[in-house]
Formats: C-alpha cells, sequence, structure tokens
C-alpha cells in the first residue's frame, strides 16, 4: 500500500458542491471538516493512523456490537424484530415488506450502491428505534476485518433467521402475502410504478415467480433448514470471504481516490449492473454470499444479520468520506454529479409507516439527517491518509494482450506493467487494481470465478499464494442478458509484495501472468425461455489509482 503522509486541507471543489444551496450536502462540513481537521492535526504513522473521534452533537451512537453497548443494542433490535414479525403482512413494517423494498428497488454494481443502502438502513434504523422498546437506540456495526466470524448473538433468538417465528417456506411466504402484495402493487405511484418496470418486476406474479425461482440453486426464499449456511463451532468465514474483508485487502480498497473507483461505477440507472468496485464486488458480495441462505440474494434483509453489515458499510463509506476530505480530495462524484443526485428512490418507509419526503439519492450523502455518528473502538480502527503527490502512472490502464488458449485451469491474461510500478526501491506506487472483464451472469448461486497471479503449475485455491481473488455476483441475476461487467480486485503495494516479491517474479518488465478459473461445471444450469451461458473472463487489465 502507499506510504500514509500528513494531507493539508484543501476544499477543494467538494467543498462548492457542499455548500450549493441546492446541494443536500452543505451539513457534512458541520462534524465531518471540523473532525478531519483534527485529524489532520495528529501524528500520522507511516503506514496508518489512528481515526480521530468526530466532533458531534449526533444524538444516537452507533458502536461496534462486540461492545457492551453493542450488546445492549442488539437486544433492542432482537425486541423490534419479534414484534415486526409479529404484524400483518399488509402493515408496512412487516419484517418481511422490508425485505420486498430491497428486492425491488436495490442497486448493486452501479455507483448508486452506497446512497441506497444508506438511506435504507438509515430509516429501517427509525423504524426498529420504534419498535426496540429504546429510544436511543442505532444499529451496532459489525466490524468484520476486526472479527471475521459470525457473530455468536445472530444464532439464536430473534436474530437467527430459522427461529420458529419466521416463515417457514416460500410456499407459507405466498400463502400469507399473496393479498398482501397485490394490494402492496394497488396502491404504488406512478413514480413506483416507473421503477418496477425498470427493474423487471412489473407485476405481483413477477415477483412472486422470481422469488421463488426454479429450484434451490436459485429461489431467493430457502426453507427454514437452509435459512444460513452450517458454520463451524467458531462460527468463521470461508477462506474466500476472510481473505475479502482481511485488513490488507481492506487498506487496498481504501487506496481508492474518486468516488466512483471506491462506490462502483456510473450506469443508466439504479437497476443497471454496469462495473464493480473493489469495495462493493469483492468484500461486500464475498461477505453475503459466504452465509448462503436469505443473504446470498435479493430478499437478504429477511436474515437481521443484514443491517449490521451493511451498518459497518456505511461507516466505511464515512471513513473513506473523511478521508478524501481530510486529503484535500472530492468525495462526491467529479463528474455526472447532478445525474447521481436525481436518481429516484422512491421506496423508503418511515417510523410513521409512510413513504419518507426525501426520495432521491442526493437525499443520502450526508448521514447527519438520522443523526448518528460512528463510535469507533480505537486503537484497531485504523484509516489511510493517502499520499497526494500525483503519481506519473495514476490513471493509467495497462491492458492484456490476446489471451491464452483456457486450458484444464482457466484462461490466462498476460500484462505488462512498467518497471516503476513494480520497485518498492523506486518509492511507493501508487495502488493498483486488476479490473476483470466478464461475460454471463450465474443464473444460480454458488458460481464465481477464482484469480491469480503469477501462478505455479499444479492445483490451486484460495488458500495458495499467488490467490488473488475471486469474482462473485451478489444474488442471481434474472436477466435475458447482463452484457459485459467489470469486476475490479484490489491489487495494492502490500499484496504485491505478498504475491510477486517473495517468488521474484514481478520486476523490471516482465509480465504479470492472471490466471482466472471458472470452477467446474463451467455451463450453467438455464433459466426458462434462456440459452445456458458460460460465466467466464474475457478481457484483464490493471490500472494506476
Amino acid at each position: 500500500m502507499s506510504i500514509c503522509r500528513r494531507a493539508p486541507l484543501d476544499p477543494g471543489n467538494w467543498r462548492t458542491n457542499l455548500n450549493n444551496p441546492k446541494s443536500t450536502f452543505s451539513s457534512l462540513t458541520r462534524r465531518s471538516f471540523l473532525a478531519e481537521a483534527a485529524v489532520a492535526a495528529a501524528a500520522v504513522h507511516p503506514i496508518t493512523r489512528a481515526l480521530a473521534q468526530p466532533v458531534s452533537s449526533a444524538r444516537y451512537k452507533r458502536y461496534d456490537l462486540h461492545s457492551p453497548q453493542g450488546q445492549a443494542m442488539l437486544k433492542g433490535y432482537a425486541t423490534a424484530v419479534e414484534a415486526m414479525l409479529a404484524l400483518p403482512p399488509t402493515h408496512p413494517h412487516n419484517w418481511y415488506r422490508n425485505a420486498i423494498v430491497h428486492m425491488i428497488d436495490c442497486p448493486h454494481g452501479n455507483w448508486w450502491f452506497l446512497p441506497w443502502h444508506r438511506g435504507f438502513t438509515g430509516c429501517f434504523e427509525q423504524t426498529v428505534r420504534h419498535y426496540s422498546g429504546n429510544p436511543e437506540f442505532a444499529f451496532p456495526y459489525w466490524d468484520w476485518t476486526a472479527h471475521p466470524y459470525a457473530p455468536a448473538a445472530f444464532f439464536s433468538g430473534f436474530l437467527d433467521p430459522s427461529h420458529p417465528k419466521f416463515i417457514r417456506s416460500f410456499e407459507d411466504f405466498r400463502s400469507e402475502f399473496e393479498g398482501a402484495i397485490k394490494q402492496y402493487y394497488a396502491g404504488m405511484t406512478q413514480a413506483q410504478h416507473k421503477q418496477v418496470e425498470l427493474r423487471g418486476y412489473p407485476d405481483p406474479a413477477t415477483l412472486r415467480a422470481t422469488i421463488k425461482g426454479t429450484g434451490p440453486k436459485d429461489t431467493f426464499f430457502p426453507d427454514v433448514a437452509n435459512a444460513r449456511r452450517k458454520f463451524d463451532a467458531n462460527r468463521s468465514l470461508g477462506t474466500e470471504a476472510f481473505f475479502a474483508v482481511s485488513a490488507p485487502v481492506m487498506d487496498c480498497a481504501f487506496e481508492a481516490i474518486t468516488f466512483e473507483e471506491f462506490g462502483s461505477y456510473r450506469s443508466p440507472n439504479h437497476y443497471k449492473v454496469q462495473a464493480f468496485g473493489a469495495f462493493e464486488g469483492y468484500s461486500h458480495n464475498l461477505l453475503h454470499n459466504d452465509f448462503q441462505g436469505f443473504l446470498q440474494d435479493m430478499f437478504s434483509p429477511v436474515d437481521p444479520i443484514f443491517m449490521v453489515h451493511h451498518c459497518n458499510i456505511d461507516r466505511l463509506w464515512s471513513r473513506w468520506t473523511r478521508q478524501q476530505i481530510a486529503a484535500g480530495r472530492d468525495p462526491l462524484p467529479t463528474s455526472g454529479l447532478d445525474v447521481w443526485k436525481a436518481e429516484p428512490f422512491v421506496f423508503f418507509i418511515g417510523a410513521d409507516g409512510k413513504p419518507v419526503a426525501k426520495q432521491q439519492a442526493g437525499d443520502y450523502f450526508d448521514e447527519d439527517q438520522f443523526e448518528y455518528e460512528f463510535v469507533e473502538a480505537a486503537p484497531r480502527s485504523k484509516v489511510m491518509l493517502m499520499n497526494v503527490r500525483p503519481s506519473p502512472f495514476s490513471g493509467q490502464k495497462f491492458s492484456s494482450g490476446q489471451a491464452a488458449p483456457a486450458d484444464s485451469r482457466g484462461t490466462t491474461f498476460s500484462v505488462s506493467l512498467p518497471a516503476p510500478l513494480l520497485r518498492a526501491a523506486a518509492g511507493p506506487p501508487p495502488g493498483l487494481v486488476a479490473e476483470i472483464t466478464v461475460e454471463g451472469a450465474p443464473h444460480q448461486h454458488g458460481e464465481k470465478l477464482n484469480v491469480f497471479l503469477n501462478p505455479p503449475t499444479g492445483a490451486l485455491d484460495a488458500t495458495s499464494a499467488s490467490y488473488l481473488g475471486s469474482i462473485e455476483f451478489f444474488g442471481v441475476h434474472h436477466h435475458a442478458s447482463m452484457g459485459s461487467v467489470v469486476f475490479t480486485l484490489p491489487f495494492c503495494d502490500a499484496l504485491r509484495r505478498r504475491l510477486c516479491e517473495k517468488t521474484n517474479t514481478c520486476k523490471d518488465n516482465a509480465p504479470l501472468e492472471i490466471l482466472v478459473i471458472a470452477p467446474q461445471p463451467k455451463l450453467l444450469q438455464a433459466m426458462p425461455g434462456m440459452n445456458a451461458v458460460e460465466f467466464k473472463a474475457t478481457a484483464v487489465s490493471v490500472r494506476a489509482l
């Protein structure tokens, strides 16, 4: 990773955007700018520095769920889940109604992923507060980097989706919610109808068929026995997910210096899967999929652990935003900002059971509106202050030539980089990312591509020294054709040293060999009316941040 340095507080053009009277972002300066002024004055470790506590009067505190305060919040959360499960299916606060909102409206693989989920969790937090019995309730966050195992509290009581009060099967769900979903659709506004048509769920029958799927490999509603995978006694994350949320990978993700690099890339609307940034497409996706069951698809908020997972994602976005401001960089999209802000989010429900007034993406950049702040568990929590000195390679992309013919292991792509990018002695190089273009979206759960850098001959898996990461979609994407989708894998200095220098293979102008393996079977199950599709990598490039 790049060496961290103190960065001057330069407001840059982000301040113009934030202070624009027509902008929704002006209140960010009240807390984050003051916080970063204090942080920038603190001593900086050569690699990382402790994150100073924000200067804030926020009423609600989001604690690490492993802290005593976080554990207390989980008790209120369980109380609220019990109450919301007991509400009738037609009630806007019924537990499954919230999952339906996620199902029909959530964005993935585009630059609305972060603001939509901030609005979703923020509004739902207010509702849970109403039912929790605690007027100060706020979601705790699960710091999966510090605690790479499923939290124990979510394996008992109402935080466990296998509890008897949860619906036992899709057929039971259909029996209870058939009429309620029809009523929900009948009551949609014109703006909401437009959005569900864009999403591909124009009527209750289409939505119901998608939730059901064609079998256990693509259903969004598993039976209660499969609400999650079976964890070991330590509730450990799987090998791929453990690596994806590890400190070296997260430090790499924090090397992103533009909003799109951190929060995924622009697309025509928030339903179009376009290109995943490293943070969403890697850490987020693999953590979801590691749980299997509900959490691996669009009905994932049925599992109560969803909220503490996404609360942590919101925390990391908040931290990255403060990092950007401290380094004098823009935390907002630097082009297309008006389009980004205006994207309609029209399904959020407030604590009063009515649609919320704020219905655009731009309304959810600023967390101040929800009156919460994150309480970091120092000194474990770290934040990067990246070197703001421009690199001569920043923004340059180095593409592979013709891929070698696929062999029994997969397809190998060769990418040549300038020598200074690979020489630690030449000073701190910029962060790098590997961008892998894939064709064909899986239509069943559990499909992935494993990626290796300069691999030796022989068998390879996620424990191999040359393992760079895995490519996995979140959810089964029921589309006739998604076209090509780009996934970003972090490839910063720390990982480069581990993968290259110890094996003496990444130096001078030697090409990088990037092997992409599709575990068998490569030909995936076809959805009704669709041709079977091969999920494969078609191009690889390496880009300097």
